[in-house]
């Protein structure tokens, strides 16, 4: 049986008894894609080594935006090349494992620095250095993964030749290389803190529906070029509107020692549409706001959220905790679910890994600043080669885990006993066991959404822009909707190998193993809510009040004969409202009656609204609109479907 153990405390020094200790003695500090030498020193405990034995230190190289050099021994002029030498008799020797080579299609490896002990053997008080990335020879060292955090380095010490390896001691080797197991039988962690770089870009965030006369703020946060949060930026920002009517703006904000600045007490006194640009002089980042809509007493305020990321309880990367303080403290989020895989094939380990994602994330939880939500990914056993894959949400914690492999209509039943919704995604995939065959499953009351767009691609539909890499005709979000099911859009990463929230655009990136899958940056799910609370947020998930954007915060605002999208209305002639502000200029807006364009506006401005009337058909089917920004980036409002 594997259990997933809590999350064991981190140190740049470890001992484990009469194994010995291991430290790291390069810096304890590194910038996100820098190069340099990572050095590791195992002094040998009262034990000792016999010839035979080893000493194994794992690398997490899996995906490319958390990928190291691979390490290597074949080359000592190229990156990663690893060395080892020791002060005491015994011949060492260094071979590099990528483990498991059958999943590194998918990127879903490690890679293992084994260093072989022979003959006499290391006694007590022995060193061995192993340097990954070592110059000496002409390498430019070991290059540092992009992701900001503080990273372990499990380390495993085989003293004869009978002991077990790491790779045997951990079960999931056999399936997928996690680091979560393999720390859970780790003797030593030593680790480092990989830090973000300089200031590259201002985020400047704010709300995107505000009242007349009412105060809001508006934050700001310096990132470095891999949109971690970055640690060396200027003092102060400057400040200004570039569209729209404020007071209480100041024209320069400190820089907190962490990068972020909050301009607070600002209040706008009639409706307009308004943006700020922000500017750092001493770093030279600068950015420009969302759209924010300054209405007369609105009834309703969107909130901004990502609900598909994993963690290293499955097969991503970041502790749970992490990629919930990312999305609160530099994304800048509203809300937020991670959504780990949890499959029949890691057996007992799915009550344990829930049970740590359910803790997780009612800690995270704070009603009217930042809200998380309850969800998983399962695999559906034989299930799977039939619905592609799906996400399952609770509206509260109090679900337990639930087995997906028996039939649908059970798990189904089972879903919808706590009040859950399953959400399919990249539906479009040609991928066998990825590909959607069947969307009956998801013709149900506990099915109103479906993710349109993630780091995958755009599965509105086969020839759609920012397209999957390999897909399946009929499959696709308008083939569902031909075939009359009322599907909701929500958009998401599904991102492993980043911070859920992050903008890091992953096709701009080298992918040291092949992950050509993951292509584009976050898409990000828009709610239209009364409050910003999980009830709230949850509620209007299931009226499929949300649209979906392919990164960013979009308003689309859109109406039928005054139903919302997620309604159903009854009507003749469809009398259409539409409004879009973009983060950038917007290039078109189309209006999609049945999976046709029946309606294209061409803007060329920051924001734009109009009125439509549909007269063929008395107006009959579905109707949605799909945005474009000049810089490529899209979005959709959820469908409105109009009834005869």
């Amino acid at each position: 049986m594997v259990v997933i153990l809590p999350i064991i405390p981190r140190g740049t020094e470890m001992g484990s008894g009469d194994l010995g200790s291991i430290r790291l003695v390069s810096k304890k500090a590194a910038e996100a894609g820098s190069y340099g030498e990572l050095k590791f020193v195992y002094e040998v405990g009262d034990s000792g080594i016999e010839a035979g034995g080893s000493i194994e230190i794992v690398f997490n190289t899996a995906y490319p935006t958390n990928s190291w050099s691979f390490p290597q021994v074949c080359d000592a002029s190229a990156d990663g090349f690893v060395t080892a030498r020791t002060t005491g008799k015994a011949q060492v020797s260094v071979d590099v494992s990528p483990i498991p080579p059958a999943r590194r299609h998918c990127s879903l490896a490690v890679h293992i620095v084994r260093v072989n002990v022979g003959r006499p053997g290391l006694k007590r008080g022995d060193e061995v250095a192993i340097t990954v990335g070592d110059k000496a020879m002409g390498s430019r060292g070991t290059m540092v993964q992009y992701m900001a955090r503080r990273l372990e380095f499990p380390a495993y010490v085989a003293p004869d030749v009978h002991q077990k390896k790491i790779a045997s001691a951990c079960d999931w080797f056999k399936v997928l290389a996690r680091i979560q197991p393999v720390r859970s039988v780790a003797h030593f962690l030593p680790s480092m803190e990989i830090l973000g770089g300089p200031a590259a870009r201002l985020e400047i965030v704010g709300p995107s529906i505000v009242g007349v006369g009412e105060e809001f703020s508006v934050r700001a946060v310096t990132l470095d070029r891999f949109w971690n949060k970055a640690t060396r930026s200027g003092y102060g920002v400057r400040v200004e509107l570039i569209e729209g009517a404020l007071t209480g703006l100041r024209k320069e904000y400190e820089l907190s020692e962490d990068g972020c600045a909050t301009l607070p007490a600002l209040r706008a006194h009639r409706p307009c549409v308004c943006y700020l640009a922000a500017f750092d002089p001493e770093s030279g980042a600068a950015g420009m706001s969302n759209p924010i809509v300054i209405r007369e007493n609105p009834k309703e305020r969107l909130y901004w959220g990502e609900i598909h990321g994993h963690t290293e309880l499955s097969d991503g990367n970041g502790t749970p905790e992490e990629h919930y303080e990312y999305a609160r403290g530099v994304a800048l989020l509203d809300f937020a679910a991670i959504t780990d895989h949890i499959t029949h094939a890691d057996g007992d380990a799915n009550v344990t890994k829930w049970e740590v994602s359910r803790r997780a994330t009612d800690a995270f939880d704070s009603p009217g600043k930042f809200v998380t939500l309850h969800g998983y990914e399962p695999w559906f056993g034989p299930l799977d080669f039939r619905y592609a894959h799906a996400n399952v949400y609770f509206p509260d914690g109090r679900a337990p885990y639930i087995p997906m492999e028996r039939p649908k209509e059970e798990v189904w039943a089972e879903v919808a006993k706590y009040g859950g919704i399953i959400v399919p995604h990249h539906t479009g995939y040609g991928r066998p066991g990825m590909r959607m065959k069947d969307w009956e499953a998801f013709r149900w009351e506990g099915s109103p959404l479906v993710e349109i767009f993630s780091a995958h691609g755009n599965s509105e539909a086969f020839d759609a822009e920012k397209p999957l890499i390999d897909k399946t005709e009929g499959a696709f979000v308008q083939d569902a909707l031909e075939k009359g099911l009322k599907l909701g859009f929500v958009g998401g990463s599904d991102y492993h190998q980043a911070f859920i929230g992050s903008r890091i655009k992953l096709g701009e990136f080298p992918a040291n193993i092949n992950a050509c899958h993951f292509q584009y940056r976050c898409g990000y799910t828009g709610v239209w809510a009364n409050r910003l609370d999980r009830e709230s947020i949850y509620e209007a998930m299931l009226r499929k009040r949300t649209y979906a954007t392919s990164g960013g915060r979009m308003i689309i605002v859109f109406s039928v004969n005054g139903a919302q999208p997620g309604e159903t209305v009854r009507g003749g002639q469809a009398k259409m409202h539409v409004f879009a502000a973009g983060e950038g200029m917007l290039d078109k807006i189309e209006v999609v009656k049945n999976n046709e364009v029946i309606h294209v506006r061409e803007p060329g401005a920051l924001w734009a609204e109009f009125d439509l009337e549909d007269k063929a058909d008395p107006g009959k089917g579905f109707y949605y609109v799909r945005v474009r920004q000049r810089d490529g980036e899209l979005g959709w409002s959820s469908p409105i479907w109009v009834e005869g």
